[in-house]
């Protein structure tokens, strides 16, 4: 299950503008405005001992891949930089290259301390 925008990746619809929340937001009860009972997938995974810890599984092995490995700060640098050049260029953007340049720092950031949060729920 993965997020299918921005938003929802991102916190965009928890209702909480605290950053710390976000990060820390818990993995075993990943709902907002609901519960898991009222998400059938998330029940059916939570219902079940092994399927739970097949979920904790797969979420350790992504981190191993993705983060723990390095992969996530190189490819995020490499998409960065294909990227850059053309919001440079671009005469309709909606943001200034500070403010664009804030927002990929924050959004490293971000991915980076949720791995770490995510590594510590899993612990």
């Amino acid at each position: 299950m993965i997020p299918w925008d921005y938003n929802l990746a991102f916190g965009g619809f928890q209702g909480s503008a605290d950053a710390t929340e976000l990060v820390n937001y818990p993995i075993d009860t990943p709902v907002s405005g609901g519960s898991v009972e009222s998400r059938p997938m998330l029940a059916w995974i939570f219902a079940d001992e092994e399927y739970t810890e097949l979920y904790h599984q797969y979420f350790a092995e992504f981190i191993a891949d993705y983060f723990d490995s390095g992969y996530f700060a190189e490819m995020f640098e490499e998409v960065t930089a294909l990227i850059t050049p053309y919001v440079e260029r671009d005469p309709t953007k909606f943001c200034t290259m500070e403010e664009y340049e804030a927002g990929i720092a924050a959004l490293k950031e971000f991915c980076l301390l949720r791995a770490e949060s995510i590594t510590g729920q899993l612990n």
